[in-house]
C-alpha cells in the first residue's frame, strides 16, 4: 500500500493518516475494484439522500473512509469533500465505534503522547513537532484531555497491559523479556482478567493459578486498578492507543539494552542521553511532585514509540497481535 497523500484544505493530516491505518484492501476486499463494488450501495444511497445510511457498520464506514483517501491520492486533486466529512462524522457518532474507530478531531496540531503510571496517577510526554512537554494528572482520561489542549494526540502509547488474557500468559510479555536481556525482570506477566477483578490478593492468586498455571505477585496485583482504568478508558479514547514497555523501547532506540538499571543515577543519565540522541530533550528538573525521574523518562520512551507508530515504523510483539475475548489487540509495540 502506498503512503498517504498530502492533506487537502478539507482534511487534516491526522485524519488522512488515521484513515490509512485501516487497510480496506486487506480487511474488506482484495482490490480497489472489489472495495468500490462493496461500497456501491452505501455510496448510491448517500448520493440520493446526502446522508450516510444508518445501516452502515463500523467496518464498512472505515473501509469507506479508506477508499476515499486512496481515491484522493490517485486523483491528486483534493477530492476529499462533503462525502468524506459525512463518513467521518458518521463514525464519530456510531454507537459501536470504539478507540481508533473514531477519527481524530480537527482544528488542533497533531502530536503523540507517551504515558507511564506514577504516584501522582499518570505522567505523559507530549511530542508535537520538535517540542516535548510534560503533563501530570490523577487519571489517564484527565491526562489525555490536558495534553489535547496543547496539541491533539493522535496516538497514545501507554506502559500498561492492553488486551487481558482469559487463560494462560500473553505472548507479548514473553517476547518483550527476550528483547531486554538483563532487564527481563522489569516485564511483568500480565494477570488474567478474572484475577485482576478479584477483591483480594489471595483470591487473585487462586484465580490466576487456576486459569494461567501461576500465582500473582503483590506488585502485579497492585497494578490491577490502573490496568482496569485503562481497559475502560481505551474503549472511548477516540484515537489509536497502543501498549508499550519502556525498557523494550529504550533497547530499540539505543540499539541495545542499557547497561545500568533505571533505579541508579547512571541508568537515568543513560536513558536521558539515549532520548536526546533521538531528538527528545526534557526540561529540568526531571522530577515532579509524586513523579519519579524514571517515570518521566519511561513516558518519554513511550512517546518515541508512539511517534514511530504514527509514522508506520513500529512493529508489534507478537506480530500479528493476539486477540482475547475482550476483542483488543494484545501486543507490545516497539
Amino acid at each position: 500500500m502506498e503512503g498517504p497523500s498530502e492533506p487537502t484544505d478539507d482534511a487534516t493530516a491526522a485524519e488522512v493518516m488515521w484513515a490509512h491505518r485501516y487497510d480496506g484492501y486487506r480487511r474488506l476486499a482484495r482490490s480497489p475494484g472489489d472495495l468500490a463494488t462493496l461500497l456501491e450501495p452505501a455510496r448510491a444511497e448517500y448520493e440520493r439522500t446526502r446522508r450516510v445510511p444508518e445501516w452502515c457498520g463500523v467496518d464498512l464506514l472505515r473501509g469507506w473512509a479508506f477508499f476515499l483517501v486512496r481515491r484522493d491520492h490517485h486523483r491528486g486533486e483534493g477530492s476529499l469533500d462533503d462525502e468524506w466529512r459525512a463518513v467521518l462524522e458518521a463514525l464519530r457518532q456510531h454507537p459501536d465505534a470504539v478507540g481508533d474507530d473514531r477519527p481524530p478531531r480537527r482544528g488542533l496540531v497533531s502530536a503523540v503522547l507517551g504515558v507511564d503510571a506514577c504516584k501522582a496517577g499518570w505522567v505523559g510526554v507530549l511530542l508535537a513537532g520538535d517540542t516535548a512537554s510534560i503533563h501530570v494528572a490523577p487519571t489517564v482520561r484527565d491526562l489525555v484531555q490536558a495534553a489535547d489542549v496543547e496539541a491533539w494526540a493522535e496516538v497514545v502509547a501507554i506502559d500498561i497491559p492492553i488486551g487481558l488474557p482469559d487463560v494462560g500468559p500473553r505472548a507479548a510479555d514473553a517476547l518483550a523479556r527476550r528483547r531486554v536481556g538483563p532487564r527481563s525482570s522489569s516485564v511483568f506477566t500480565t494477570a488474567t482478567r478474572a484475577a485482576l477483578q478479584a477483591t483480594t490478593h489471595a483470591e487473585a492468586v487462586g484465580v490466576n493459578r487456576e486459569l494461567a498455571g501461576s500465582g500473582l505477585s503483590v506488585q502485579a496485583y497492585g497494578l490491577g486498578p490502573k490496568i482496569l482504568e485503562v481497559d475502560a478508558w481505551v474503549r472511548t479514547a477516540g484515537r489509536a492507543v497502543i501498549e508499550v514497555h519502556p525498557e523494550v523501547s529504550f533497547a530499540e532506540l539505543n540499539g541495545a539494552h542499557l547497561a545500568a538499571a533505571k533505579s541508579t543515577t547512571e541508568g537515568l543519565e543513560q536513558r536521558r542521553a539515549a532520548l536526546v540522541r533521538q531528538g527528545i530533550a526534557l526540561s529540568d528538573p526531571l522530577r515532579r511532585p509524586r513523579v519519579g525521574a524514571d517515570d518521566l523518562l519511561d513516558a518519554a520512551a513511550a512517546s518515541w514509540t508512539a511517534r514511530r507508530y504514527a509514522a508506520g515504523d513500529a512493529f508489534s510483539l507478537p506480530d500479528p497481535p493476539e486477540v482475547f475475548s475482550d476483542g483488543w489487540q494484545a501486543a507490545i509495540w516497539v
